[in-house]
């Protein structure tokens, strides 16, 4: 069995434990990288949201003038990207490491 072997240094990679709960709970020390669900999640918002609010550029580059309604949805998108962008430094200085 593995988990009666003494762990060597440098990297282990073991089939045995597929996430971090199960190597801790057979007493190894975990020292993979762990993506960050929160990161993950507010950069895949922001990258998707500014994909979405590319068509903008195309719809002006018509010269057409917009809307008030038009110019305000894209108003509340940049909003909510800057929004998302703050969280997701705060959650990167507070609750992770940068590489994470």
């Amino acid at each position: 069995r593995s988990s009666d072997l003494p762990v060597p240094d440098g990297l282990l990679l073991l089939s045995d434990f597929p996430d971090k709960q199960s190597c801790i709970r057979e007493g190894h020390r975990w020292r993979g990288y762990d993506v960050s669900g929160h990161t993950f999640m507010l950069t895949y918002c922001c990258l998707t949201l500014a994909e979405e609010m590319a068509i903008f550029r195309h719809y002006l580059a018509r010269e057409v003038e917009a809307s008030v309604p038009l110019r305000l949805v894209f108003l509340l998108n940049v909003t909510l990207l800057g929004l998302w962008n703050f969280m997701l430094l705060c959650t990167v200085i507070y609750f992770h490491e940068y590489s994470h």
